[in-house]
């Protein structure tokens, strides 16, 4: 039964292997993808899956995602692995092990063109393993998911900035754009009270826009970035939820994904 079993799941490895005729550029990537999810794995369990045929359940502590930032792990099936003696490998699937730093690019809550949607840190670039050689996309983390620690360290730069002139902290947050998109966040504000807005972004797209909205819908501030940081004073003059608008441009070559930072102080 087990011999009958692993011809049967060798013919499957070869009709999967066939998805390859077909390769993605990142940019068809990031377009195909419904998100992107840079962590670490933590636990690969074999299994049988729906159809009866030998799975590896592959589970990912999430650093950072495109969206639903709150999520502490993700889990998603690729075909292969060992179940009661018989072990199936499908050519073009990924080979992950624990501790693996990776992003993948996911669709539907599955690896998105199988290995093609899987790439793993090795020397400081990310690597699309399973892939040819001659065909591996490699580039650092930040090129495709922004530079976090770089807006980080922005962020931290102006609230000690605002700190030390005597406001105090309201929040901060980071967030990411891909070329071309923007992101709103809302925050309620008191009118009559002073606010400093830090923005910040990574470097990495060649102009991003910020507006700032008051609850009216009247434009209280609006600024491109030049460089990579900018601060918005201004005197709320209404209580209510306010609108900042951070727009993305083009981004810079080799480059997929731009992040941003937002600290807000009163006094």
């Amino acid at each position: 039964m087990k011999l009958l079993s692993t011809i049967f799941l060798a013919l499957l490895g070869t009709a999967n292997s066939a998805e390859y005729s077909v390769l993605m550029s990142v940019d068809e990537m990031m377009q195909d993808a419904d998100d992107v999810v840079h962590g670490h794995v933590v636990r690969m369990e074999h299994k049988l899956d729906s159809s009866g045929l030998i799975a590896t359940e592959v589970e990912v502590e999430v650093e950072d995602s495109f969206r639903q930032q709150n999520r502490a792990r993700i889990r998603f099936d690729i075909p292969g692995g060992e179940w009661e003696g018989v072990r199936l490998s499908v050519p073009g699937t990924p080979v992950f092990s624990l501790d693996d730093e990776v992003v993948v690019f996911l669709r539907n809550g599955a690896l998105l063109g199988l290995g093609q949607g899987a790439l793993i840190l090795k020397d400081n670039h990310l690597i699309q393993e399973a892939m040819p050689q001659d065909a591996r996309v490699e580039a650092p983390v930040a090129a495709i998911m922004g530079s976090k620690e770089e807006a980080n360290d922005c962020v931290k730069d102006h609230r000690q900035a605002a700190i030390e002139d005597g406001w105090q902290m309201r929040g901060s947050l980071t967030s990411g754009l891909t070329e071309e998109s923007a992101r709103g966040v809302a925050i309620s504000l008191m009118g009559g009270l002073n606010y400093r807005l830090g923005v910040c972004v990574d470097g990495q797209s060649v102009a991003t826009r910020v507006t700032l909205t008051e609850p009216s819908g009247q434009i209280v501030a609006e600024t491109q970035l030049d460089g990579i940081q900018e601060t918005i004073e201004f005197t709320a003059t209404e209580t209510g939820r306010y609108l900042v608008a951070v727009q993305s441009g083009p981004l810079k070559a080799e480059n997929w994904r731009s992040r941003f930072g937002l600290n807000i102080a009163f006094k």
